[in-house]
Formats: C-alpha cells, sequence, structure tokens
C-alpha cells in the first residue's frame, strides 16, 4: 500500500483512467450532497488564507503491469461518488466557461479539460463509469446537456451548472478554489492488501453501502477481472434482476437473510448483522468450495424465493397452497420451504407429497396461536413433517417419469396448469 496526501486537481492531472467495475452500485449521491459540496467551495473561496481543505481518502487497486504507450488503468475501490460529483462540477463549470470566446476562458477550459479527458481513443475520459451510468457522463463531458433523463448523474450536472450561474463568484476564482481541495491517495497492490477489509474500513462515510452493496463486493471485489465479470453478469445481476421484475427488489435483503438461517441450522441472523453473517458464511464455504460453486447455490435457492414470494407459479395446486401461506404472511416459514422445493428438485419428494407438506405448513402456521413457543415453529419444522409424513405413510421416494419434472416445470409461469407428478 503506498499512501499521499495530494490535492485533488494533481491527482486528476496525473491519473490515467479510474475504472469502476459493473459491479459497483450506480450513483447515489443527491440534494444534499450536493449543496454540501457546492457550499464548501463556495465558503472556502472566500478566504484566500486557507491552503487546503481535506475532502476524503480515494482508494484503488494499481496494476501491476504499466505501458508507456498505453493510459494506465486502475480499479477504484473508494471514494467513487466523491470523485464523479467534483467531476461534474468541473465538467459543468468547464462547459459554462467554454461559452466565453476571451482568452483568458479559453485557457481556463483547456485547463479543466485536462482534468477530465485523456488522449487516448481506447480510454478518452479520466474515469470510465459501469454501464449504468457512462452513456450520460461521457455525454455530459462531452458538452451534450439536452438531455431528457431523470438519472440522478444528470440532476448533479444540472444542480452545479444552475448553481455556478447563480453565484457571483467567477469560475476562475472557483477553479483555483477547488485547487485547495486536498486527498489521500491510497493506492492498493492487488498480491498484497486486503482490499475488502480497507474497503470496510473506510465504508462509514458519506450514503453507506446497503448491506446488499457490501455482500455484493464481498464476493467479487476478492476476484480477477474476468471471474469478476462473469460472477457479477452470469450469477448475482440476474439474480438481482429477477427480483425486480416481480416488484420485490426490496426483498433480496429478506433473502439472504432467509438463506444464512438454512445454512446456520435454523439460526436466524438478526437483520442488521446479515453482512457479518454472510462473511463467516461465505468464508467458510470457500474453505472447501469454489467461489462460483458457493454462489451457484446461493442463486439457486434465490429463485425458489422469489417463486414463493411472488406466488407466480405455473401449478394450479402449487400456486394455491403458496397464495395463502403469503396471505397470512408465514414469511418466517420461507426457510423451511426453499428446503422443500429443493428436496422436489432432487426428486427426494414427488408433487403428492409436496402438496401435502404446503398443506400442512399452511395449517401449522393457521393455527400456532396455542402454541407454547410460536416463534421457534419452524426451526423443528422439517422433523415435524418427516414424523407426519411417516404417520400418514408418505415415503419420500425418487420420482421416476420417463421426462424427469423439475422445480422448474412445476413452478414457472404458463398456460398449462395440468400438471401430474
Amino acid at each position: 500500500m503506498k499512501v499521499t496526501n495530494t490535492s485533488f486537481t494533481d491527482f486528476l492531472k496525473k491519473a490515467g483512467c479510474f475504472e469502476i467495475p459493473a459491479f459497483q452500485r450506480n450513483y447515489v449521491w443527491s440534494l444534499k450532497q450536493w449543496q454540501q459540496l457546492f457550499d464548501d467551495i463556495l465558503s472556502l473561496s472566500r478566504y484566500e488564507n486557507m491552503k487546503r481543505h481535506f475532502l476524503g481518502t480515494i482508494v484503488y487497486e494499481a496494476t501491476n503491469i504499466i505501458q508507456i504507450s498505453k493510459t494506465n488503468r486502475v480499479m477504484l475501490i473508494d471514494g467513487q461518488q466523491r470523485i464523479i460529483t467534483l467531476s461534474l462540477f468541473l465538467a459543468a463549470l468547464q462547459n459554462l466557461v467554454y461559452e466565453e470566446s476571451d482568452e483568458d476562458s479559453i485557457r481556463l477550459s483547456e485547463e479543466i479539460r485536462s482534468l477530465l479527458f485523456n488522449d487516448d481513443r481506447d480510454c478518452p475520459y479520466k474515469i470510465m463509469l459501469n454501464s449504468n451510468d457512462e452513456e450520460i457522463y461521457s455525454s455530459l463531458l462531452d458538452g451534450e446537456d439536452n438531455l431528457k433523463t431523470d438519472a440522478l448523474i444528470f440532476k448533479a450536472y444540472e444542480f452545479f451548472k444552475n448553481q455556478i450561474k447563480s453565484t457571483k463568484v467567477l469560475p476562475c476564482v472557483l477553479f483555483e478554489t477547488i485547487k485547495k481541495l486536498e486527498i489521500i491517495d491510497m493506492a492498493l497492490e492487488s498480491e498484497v492488501d486486503n482490499s475488502q477489509l480497507i474497503f470496510d474500513s473506510l465504508n462509514s462515510t458519506g450514503v453507506r453501502l446497503s448491506q446488499i452493496d457490501q455482500i455484493k463486493n464481498f464476493i467479487l471485489l476478492g476476484t480477477t477481472g474476468e471471474e469478476q465479470a462473469e460472477l457479477f453478469e452470469k450469477y448475482w445481476n440476474p439474480m438481482v434482476q429477477s427480483f425486480d421484475s416481480v416488484g420485490c427488489g426490496n426483498r433480496l435483503s429478506d433473502f439472504i437473510r432467509d438463506y444464512l438461517t438454512i445454512q446456520n441450522n435454523g439460526s436466524i441472523p438478526k437483520e442488521e448483522s446479515v453482512y457479518e453473517e454472510f462473511c463467516r458464511f461465505f468464508m467458510n464455504r470457500l474453505k472447501l468450495q469454489s467461489r462460483s460453486t458457493v454462489v451457484k447455490h446461493l442463486v439457486k435457492y434465490s429463485k425458489y424465493y422469489v417463486k414463493l414470494i411472488s406466488a407466480t407459479l405455473k401449478d394450479k395446486d402449487v400456486r394455491m397452497h403458496i397464495q395463502a401461506i403469503n396471505d397470512i404472511e408465514a414469511k418466517d416459514a420461507y426457510p423451511f420451504l426453499m428446503e422443500v422445493f429443493e428436496d422436489f428438485e432432487s426428486e427426494l419428494i414427488d408433487k403428492e407429497i409436496l402438496l401435502e407438506i404446503l398443506s400442512t405448513v399452511e395449517n401449522f402456521v393457521t393455527n400456532r396461536d396455542k402454541l407454547i413457543h410460536p416463534e421457534k415453529t419452524f426451526v423443528t419444522l422439517s422433523n415435524d413433517v418427516n414424523q407426519m409424513l411417516a404417520l400418514k405413510h408418505f415415503t419420500p421416494k425418487i420420482v421416476k417419469n420417463s421426462k424427469k419434472m423439475t422445480i422448474n416445470d412445476l413452478l414457472d409461469e404458463g398456460e398449462d396448469e395440468n400438471l401430474s407428478a
């Protein structure tokens, strides 16, 4: 790790290209943060004797190979929101100054431009955003600000442009003030420094990451670029989209909690500790399995969970029971029901037994107010159901059909509702 104090403008001028990985969250700063930054710059501009103002730490992972003929690229670990926001401030300032034709304005415009652009067709901007924000960001830097979008990144640009226009402080003074902003330049070495530990320790200012963002970064930060992209594009992002597709994007954290309940043999994590519990579980699994294997298992169970919470089920009988369980808000049954779906997928039970279990869960939840410790019902329900099945002479068996019926055959949306076991 190499740590240096430097001005923000020198930092950008000497930088090659900061890449923001696809898995990183989008731009999330809003009016509160924009206003605070602009007020700080405006206040700082009034004090000529104040030499510097500390902006924070910017952390990135340096590449091991540097080619003179190429723009050096580094992966941004922390400081994304601050860098993007200040770049938008600079873009707004540069585009306003560019409209003036006098010599001083042209010189100032070129100086600001050197902080935003590289002379490299393959890497034209100092910051390469992820796919969600890249097009808007590049359009704004190129002076195309007549966009029709509600994206925060555009609103930030418009805010700074309007504030700069309305203030009595000259553009050249604002730019000289930005030169007073100081940052800590922290370069990590991929083979030496633990990016995840450093990322976690720094995630305490600004707009904090959600537990889901932290989990995503924990999974992906310890991988190479190619593996990282595959895990995100093939597994993590489709999982997130599956929750969004049924209007339950806010339930992903609930799923992770229920998934951990299964992995911890019925021990339910506290809501505020889901990230820490996941880290422990994930690291223990990595001792035995590859990262992709662990992620695949997580994604597999997420498919069961989405079917449960949405009740968009192909089979009419299964759909009726799931909807009834949802109507009585038996959310604590989900860990158990995911296991039941997994048993069905693994051909340990057939449809007849599946329906019997769902009916039992429905009745169980409806009458559990009569129990002495209702909060413990689903911790032991697996054993209870097994005993119930034994008493009713149901025997878990391999389903021997000419064509295997999977959980997707049974639960996916479709027109045919007359499937048999």
